[in-house]
């Protein structure tokens, strides 16, 4: 009776122990504690880590600053509409260069054994930290790498996927990077992958054009050869962009010797279709 009484009636309970809920963890501050010097370990000096739900503690050791061990904050680029822009190289082999938006997420969660580390530092800072060195690393890899490559590299056990994973030391070690920031980065996935506006336009052009080059060929080789000297020669580039879909409407095919008039007729003939 004696022991439960100084228990719970008098402050010899706060003064010895720190009772912590289920899945919290919490840092005491000695009177020592500058939080800048740092112990011969890396901890910094006059705080102690309380992991346990309960756990002993000097009198002169006061908590001050609680942790939820289970939290996990999750930074979705999809989600926050915020892609990675890329740049990689044309799976064509011609040295163009094709830009992306790359969408991924990731979660970061506390360090256990570094809670004395990560009760100075700044939340904020810790996940810009993450995304712009995740960022760096992404748009290094790519920078030489086809669009196959890419898009193969983004799967699960993908190339891009394992480069990442490796640079943090996979979900079972830390690496140096995650060690100084006492967060774990878990679960890197990719999501989603884009052209962006630019690489579309340059692509559906040349499609355009590649279709009114296959255009011209088909209908200079359907016509025989004394007929075509009677074709205007302006005729089958309007007769193939009509068939790559660029201007719409019947064709008009007009016989005689051309002449500055012949592309009047045209753009004329095109604009009357399109209304």
């Amino acid at each position: 009776m004696s022991w439960a009484y100084i228990m719970f009636y008098t402050n010899w309970y706060k003064w010895w122990f720190v009772e912590n809920k289920p899945g919290y963890a919490s840092v005491g501050r000695s009177k020592g504690a500058d939080g800048k010097t740092i112990n011969a370990d890396g901890s910094p000096k006059g705080l102690y880590a309380f992991r346990a739900a309960w756990q002993g503690k000097l009198p002169w050791v006061k908590p001050f600053i609680g942790f939820k061990t289970t939290a996990v904050i999750i930074l979705d680029k999809k989600k926050d509409g915020d892609p990675l822009k890329i740049i990689c190289q044309n799976s064509a082999g011609d040295n163009q260069q094709t830009g992306c938006k790359l969408y991924y997420k990731f979660n970061l969660t506390p360090m256990l054994d570094r809670l004395c580390q990560l009760a100075l530092m700044d939340e904020e800072r810790i996940v810009e930290d993450f995304i712009s060195n995740t960022a760096q690393e992404i748009i290094h890899w790519c920078k030489d790498k086809s669009e196959d490559t890419l898009f193969a590299g983004i799967g699960k056990g993908g190339a891009l996927q394992n480069f990442i994973a490796n640079m943090y030391g996979g979900d079972d070690v830390a690496s140096d990077f995650e060690n100084c920031r006492a967060t774990e980065i878990k679960c890197l996935m990719f999501t989603e992958i884009d052209q962006d506006e630019s690489t579309k336009k340059v692509r559906r052009a040349g499609t355009t054009f590649s279709a009114v080059a296959d255009g011209i060929r088909t209908l200079t080789g359907a016509f025989p050869v004394e007929m075509l000297k009677k074709i205007d020669p302006n005729m089958p580039l309007y007769m193939a962009g009509q068939i790559a879909g660029e201007i719409g409407g019947e064709p008009i095919i007009i016989l005689g010797g051309g002449g500055d008039n012949t592309a009047a007729l045209i753009v004329a003939a095109s604009k009357k279709r399109k209304k």
